[in-house]
């Protein structure tokens, strides 16, 4: 489902396609702009956050559809219609091994469409931690530019330290045993449209395994500790009334972010928005934000 009945859907000139990664565990989708004039032609690829999946941004074409000619992103594991424990991971490579293969796809698809094209790359949340992780690992990818919304670097909403315990004490042996979140719907965003459909779409997870915290924790240490030179041009958007994840966090990494020779970043923030900017009342702010800094390149 998308994430509220009140957005705009996919427009009838864009054709999708979907399909399982041809290791059988990833679902990837694809929407084509069949009516793209623009000489130089752009892909979007999208990594979800926590608890949804790639649906929940289907308003991206009607918002983005003079800017790309070509949108698409991955279920990750554990979530929307990709296999995996619902919430769990082994191992946080995991995710990089699932959006560095997806995206290999992705951009087969993209290439036998249109053989002069440039790739774009999209992360919220922890779909944007993921994003900063895979890049620091992966210095020479196929991307113009990436963005990330709200990137998974620092908590904001504290978690209960009897949980916290509870979770690495019983990590080593009862990994994957699921445990609620205190993500609540109110939380992602004032428009109530989209809380009302958090709630009803059953491919919306709020679990979370002991195993998944602990390499979740460890992989914000190790990207916020990171030190080279970042070899991407990226943009961070920030809501500064998001009650889940630090804004201090990503300013901070923003901040001390050193770049490669002629890279470029930049740093946008919404004072009233909160968790999802881009499924805000004013998200058509969030998304010129995007267009603007994608259109750069």
């Amino acid at each position: 489902m998308t994430a509220s009945v009140n957005f705009p859907q996919v427009p009838n000139h864009w054709i999708s396609e979907s399909k399982v990664s041809s290791n059988q565990k990833f679902y990837i989708s694809y929407y084509k702009n069949t009516k793209s004039q623009a000489n130089k032609k752009r892909a979007l690829f999208i990594i979800h956050g926590q608890g949804e999946y790639f649906d929940r941004y289907l308003h991206f074409p009607f918002y983005l559809e003079d800017t790309f000619d070509v949108i698409g992103g991955v279920d990750l594991p554990g979530h929307g219609r990709s296999q995996g424990s619902r919430g769990h991971i082994n191992n946080f490579k995991d995710y990089h091994d699932c959006v560095l293969e997806s995206f290999r796809e992705f951009s087969s698809w993209a290439e036998k469409d249109f053989s002069d094209i440039e790739f774009y790359w999209f992360g919220h949340s922890l779909g944007g931690l993921i994003t900063l992780s895979a890049l620091t690992e992966n210095k020479n990818m196929n991307l113009k530019a990436v963005s990330v919304s709200a990137p998974l670097l620092g908590f904001q909403i504290p978690v209960p330290p009897l949980k916290e315990f509870f979770g690495r004490l019983v990590e080593p042996f009862l990994g994957s045993i699921p445990l609620g979140n205190e993500i609540k719907p109110e939380m992602l965003s004032h428009d109530e449209g989209v809380q009302k459909q958090v709630q009803l779409d059953p491919l919306n997870i709020n679990k979370v395994t002991p195993r998944f915290f602990v390499q979740l924790t460890e992989r914000m240490k190790q990207v916020n500790s990171f030190n080279d030179d970042f070899h991407y041009n990226v943009q961070i958007i920030t809501a500064l009334a998001d009650p889940l994840i630090s804004w201090k966090s990503q300013m901070d990494f923003y901040n001390k972010l050193k770049l490669a020779t002629g890279k470029i970043k930049k740093f946008d923030s919404f004072t009233e928005f909160r968790h999802e900017s881009f499924n805000e009342v004013g998200k058509e702010r969030a998304f010129l934000a995007l267009k603007n800094w994608f259109l750069k390149f």
